[in-house]
């Protein structure tokens, strides 16, 4: 999962990132915490470039899922990587940040902040 941005909501609502870890090392250590956690998750299609936007209580899982064609809505598309993901402690507002996601504004954000990650040299080698 190398080349993900990833962010943490704390309850107060302040958005904050570790550059330090990769998404894997996120993931594991926000398990071992173990409280509660939803994700809002961007994977991008290696196949047409489109990305799809999702929410999940067990990121890892889900990625998996939509890789092995599970998920019908990116089964067609698949591979597809994940390039985004946000975390969030509850669930009300994780449903919310994913809705706003799904906007055009959003999306705009979504283009922003991943730009460089999700870039067509990025998505060839993995």
């Amino acid at each position: 999962m190398n080349g993900t941005v990833s962010k943490t909501v704390d309850p107060s609502g302040s958005l904050g990132s570790n550059p330090s870890l990769s998404a894997s090392e996120t993931i594991i250590s926000l398990m071992i915490a173990g409280e509660k956690r939803y994700y809002i998750y961007v994977l991008k299609s290696k196949r047409d470039g489109n990305l799809y936007i999702g929410m999940t209580s067990e990121l890892e899982r889900r990625v998996r899922s939509h890789n092995s064609g599970r998920v019908r809505s990116t089964k067609a598309r698949r591979p597809l990587k994940l390039v985004y993901f946000e975390e969030y402690h509850d669930k009300t507002e994780a449903r919310k940040r994913e809705i706003f996601l799904k906007t055009g504004r959003g999306r705009r954000f979504l283009q922003t902040e991943i730009r460089e990650v999700v870039s067509d040299t990025d998505m060839k080698d993995s």
